[in-house]
């Protein structure tokens, strides 16, 4: 663990911090522990969505990033995480497990999460996050009080006696209705990015370094990414000829 916590970071900060933003904003705690630990904070997302990353890219741009690679995440969660990392400014950090599922299942056995979850979940995400975590002094997570009952008194800030790290809770005090809301309007704005990103920097920055012909390309999406690619073809930039959506539903 890093020698420096003991000067950035310690259950008196957490405990003080946690009473002076207990009513401030999101960004404004996120502000707030940038300026304290600088480079050692970082995120941990699951890619279920883009709020935490949104909201952190924005109060911290630069902010690394953890993605936790267990080898068994949909498609789509994969799709999710590439396209977060080339729109937003954040420093993705993915992060595997010591062996792949291949491996684990020569040594272990196949389906090892069915037999024994614990096993699987210390070996594909406890012990890789805990190495992950290891530089950096502080990080942000997307727990909200009204996730659980054991969460309902989760404070902005609080000290993680087991990590010896601070835990910054940002979205502590959101309601669900918050949490739509906010995901409501990324909604409506960041697929025009995406595709901006796609016509104006990716695709010439690949013709100016691969042998690529000027017509004839195509895009395909699954799921969100079939919405996308609906929202592409809509916009009609002239860049796709062909354009494939595969199950581009929402669930309600």
């Amino acid at each position: 663990m890093n020698a420096t916590i003991a000067t950035t970071g310690g259950p008196e900060l957490a405990a003080r911090a946690a009473r002076e933003l207990e009513e401030a904003s999101a960004p404004e705690i996120i502000a707030w522990a940038a300026e304290t630990f600088g480079s050692e904070l970082c995120m941990t997302s699951s890619m279920a969505d883009a709020l935490m990353v949104d909201l952190a890219s924005r109060a911290a741009p630069g902010i690394d990033v953890i993605f936790l690679d267990t080898g068994y995440h949909f498609p789509e969660t994969i799709g999710t995480r590439d396209a977060v990392a080339s729109v937003y400014d954040i420093t993705l950090i993915n992060v595997e497990p010591s062996r792949t599922v291949a491996e684990q299942d020569l040594v272990l056995g196949p389906r090892l999460h069915g037999r024994d979850p614990g096993i699987c979940c210390h070996l594909r995400k406890v012990e890789p996050l805990q190495r992950a975590l290891e530089p950096y002094s502080a990080w942000l997570t997307g727990l909200r009080r009204e996730d659980s009952v054991t969460r309902r008194d989760t404070p902005e800030v609080q000290w993680d006696r087991r990590r010896r790290m601070t835990k910054v809770n940002p979205i502590a005090r959101w309601t669900q209705e918050e949490v739509d809301a906010y995901l409501a309007e990324l909604a409506e704005c960041r697929a025009d990015l995406f595709l901006d990103f796609l016509t104006d920097e990716l695709h010439p920055h690949l013709r100016s370094k691969l042998r690529v012909s000027e017509s004839g390309h195509g895009l395909f999406g699954y799921s969100y990414g079939g919405l996308f690619a609906l929202y592409a073809w809509l916009r009609d930039t002239g860049l796709f000829t062909s354009v494939g959506a595969g199950s581009p539903g929402v669930a309600s």
